[in-house]
């Protein structure tokens, strides 16, 4: 009640649960977006809505034609609203375990739904007017970016699309890491633990055929072994990555990945401004250490460091800012953006703030950014120098 209060804006709030002992297991739930509430349900029905928000509409807020799934169908009528377009109502997301519960039980609605599921997530679909897409867009080594890319192609997503029967004619899988070879390769399966009959697609990403170049060519081969008994279809976003993959044996298609938006030049903030970019995940595949020594190198320019969700921090003229919700915003504060890595693929922000007009500094050779082939300190300084001179 005081999270509601204190932002208003939100409508009700919600977060994770943990199964009681002896049984283990904790669910978070995940941040809200109403396009994947559309597609599955990640909201517990145990929590607060504001009692003016309530859905009493939709039957009293409890259908009683819906035989399971009901949770679903309250949330849905939350969000989409009476005329099934949207009512506006946000749901505000705690990243905390709020009760314990037991496991599903034998005839209960979670052991209903599990039995039909189908036809149980075909009634609430059918109710709320939401047509499922062909397409299931998956990723065990980049989620956030497949939910990002699914939005993209209008498509659907799912952690695991493996653990729930379905009628998906494409399963796309974006990036196949080795490290994670078991997760990655069961999305091509179906519940039952045969191989499924949609089309199977894998698109490499970068990190993920770096991960391929560094395995052992007898895990090579098993793998290449395997993607040919399920006749993938292999996709990567560049030339270079194309060569990089026939040298371990696999044609490959280039079809590069679009960002979510492209601009239109955007103002240059007053001051020089660097964005770098430099995750959670791998920051030593990132040049972290670096990338920081280079900015305290240039002690009469902001660093801004983003992409990781867990730092907000400053430190003389680093700002580490997060994760970037709104890009727009965060490119008019930028003048350029550098980019250092171990390997890559094609990379969405450096396409984002060319288009917004931007420079971009990288260490792979791209049209219309500014190439440095080094890790040395010293030279991306300059470099960093020749873009802002470019920019007066």
């Amino acid at each position: 009640m005081e999270s509601l209060d204190e932002f208003p804006e939100y409508g009700f709030l919600y977060g994770g649960y943990r199964l009681a002992p002896p049984h283990g297991g904790v669910y978070t739930s995940e941040k809200f977006d109403p396009y994947f509430l559309r597609q599955y349900n990640y909201i517990d029905g145990s929590f607060p809505i504001k009692s003016e928000l309530y859905p009493y509409w939709n039957n009293g807020g409890h259908d009683p034609t819906i035989k399971s799934l009901n949770d679903w169908d309250f949330w849905l009528a939350v969000v989409l609203g009476e005329d099934k377009k949207g009512s506006g109502i946000k749901g505000l997301y705690r990243p905390e375990i709020f009760f314990e519960t037991l496991p599903p039980q034998p005839g209960g609605l979670s052991d209903d739904s599990h039995q039909n599921w189908l036809e149980r997530t075909k009634t609430i679909k059918d109710k709320w007017g939401i047509v499922e897409s062909a397409i299931c867009v998956t990723s065990p080594g980049a989620p956030f970016h497949a939910k990002n890319i699914a939005k993209i192609l209008g498509a659907e997503f799912r952690v695991a699309p493996q653990h729930k029967p379905h009628n998906f004619k494409m399963i796309y899988l974006l990036g196949f890491y080795p490290q994670l070879a078991p997760q990655c390769s069961a999305v091509f399966s179906t519940h039952e633990g045969k191989i499924t009959t949609a089309k199977k697609v894998v698109h490499w990403v970068g990190s993920d055929i770096w991960g391929l170049m560094n395995t052992s060519l007898m895990q090579v081969r098993g793998l290449k072994k395997q993607f040919d008994l399920q006749s993938l279809i292999h996709l990567v976003e560049f030339q270079q990555t194309k060569n990089e993959m026939a040298t371990l044996g696999f044609d490959t298609e280039i079809v590069p990945l679009p960002p979510a938006k492209l601009y239109e030049p955007i103002p240059l903030p007053k001051k020089f401004t660097v964005a770098v970019y430099m995750p959670e995940q791998q920051p030593e595949f990132y040049y972290k250490d670096l990338m920081e020594e280079v900015a305290h190198a240039m002690p009469d320019t902001d660093f801004l460091f983003f992409g990781n969700r867990f730092d907000l921090s400053k430190n003389k003229n680093i700002q580490h800012v997060g994760y970037i919700e709104e890009m727009d915003k965060f490119i008019a504060e930028c003048s350029a953006i550098v980019r250092m890595t171990v390997h890559d693929g094609l990379p969405l922000s450096l396409v984002e703030f060319v288009t917004a007009g931007r420079n971009a500094l990288f260490n792979i050779a791209m049209p219309h950014m500014m190439h440095v082939n080094s890790n040395n300190k010293d030279l991306i300084v300059q470099r960093i120098r020749d873009l802002q001179k470019l920019e007066s």
